[in-house]
C-alpha cells in the first residue's frame, strides 16, 4: 500500500509542477489544506476516490494517469537480458530541432513490471535541461516498448494533450557501448503537419552534441534515397560511432 501512496504522490507532484502550480494554488483547486496536498505528494497519507478525480481534474489529467500502480516483479526472461544496450533502464536522445536551431537532448526511461508481456512500459521526456532531473523538460511522454533481435519500437502518448503522439524506431546496436540510430515520428504545430525526425540514441549522456552533429542531420545519401524511393530511409551507425 504504502508504494501505491508513493507512486500517486510523485506523480501527483510531478503533474502540478508541469503545470506551474504551487501546493497553495491546488489546493484551493480541490478545498483541501496546503499540509494535505504536500502529505498526499509525500505518500504519506491515503487519497480517496473521490480527492483524486477531484485532483486529476484540477491538473488537467485523466485520473488513470495517477492511478496505473503494477507491482515489480523479478526480470527473467526480459528487454534487459536480450540487449547490453538497454539493460541500464535508460538512454539518451538527441536530435537537431532546426526550428530552434539547436541539439533537443531528451531521456527515456523504462521498466519491466511483467516479463511475460510482449511490451514494457517507458517514459520520454524530451527537451531537459537537467539530465539529473528530466521531469524539469518542455514534454512528457508516456506509453510502451516492445524489443526485437534487430529493431526496437517505442510508441508515446502526451500525458497532456492526449491528441499528440510520437513513435522511436531504433535499429539495436551490437554492443552496449555503441549508440544507435533512431526515426522520431509525430505531428507538429509549428510547422502544421507530419514530421520525421533522425535520432542518435544512446546509453550514455553526450556531453558534446557538436561530436553527433554529422550523425543527427540527414547525409547528402539520405536526402538522394527520398529522391530515388520517395522515402526517407536512416541505416545504422558505423560499428567504430
Amino acid at each position: 500500500m504504502d508504494n501505491i501512496q508513493q507512486q500517486i504522490g510523485t506523480r501527483l507532484k510531478y503533474f502540478r509542477k508541469l503545470r506551474g502550480m504551487t501546493l497553495g494554488e491546488l489546493a484551493e483547486l480541490v478545498n483541501k489544506s496546503k499540509s494535505a496536498i504536500s502529505k498526499y505528494e509525500k505518500g504519506t497519507i491515503t487519497l480517496d476516490i473521490v480527492t483524486i478525480v477531484e485532483i486529476a481534474e484540477a491538473l488537467c489529467i485523466n485520473p488513470a494517469v495517477l492511478l496505473d500502480y503494477h507491482p515489480k516483479t523479478v526480470i527473467s526472461n526480459a528487454i534487459y537480458t536480450n540487449s547490453e544496450f538497454y539493460k541500464d533502464g535508460i538512454l539518451y536522445a538527441y536530435y537537431y530541432d532546426g526550428r530552434r536551431k539547436s541539439v533537443t537532448c531528451s531521456v527515456i526511461s523504462f521498466e519491466c513490471e511483467d516479463p511475460s508481456l510482449p511490451e514494457i512500459n517507458a517514459h520520454f521526456f524530451a527537451g531537459i535541461t537537467d539530465y539529473d532531473f528530466p521531469s524539469k523538460c518542455r514534454h512528457y511522454y508516456k506509453g510502451t516498448m516492445q524489443y526485437f533481435d534487430i529493431i526496437t519500437h517505442l510508441n508515446f502518448t502526451n500525458e497532456i494533450n492526449p491528441v499528440e503522439k510520437i513513435q522511436l524506431t531504433i535499429i539495436n546496436p551490437l554492443s552496449h557501448s555503441s549508440a544507435a540510430t533512431g526515426m522520431l515520428m509525430g505531428f507538429s504545430e509549428r510547422p502544421f503537419g507530419n514530421i520525421a525526425l533522425k535520432a542518435i540514441i544512446s546509453p550514455s549522456i553526450i556531453q558534446d552534441t557538436n561530436t553527433i552533429m554529422n550523425d543527427i542531420l540527414f547525409s547528402k545519401e539520405e536526402l538522394n534515397t527520398v529522391k530515388k524511393y520517395n522515402m526517407l530511409l536512416v541505416g545504422s551507425l558505423d560499428a567504430d560511432t
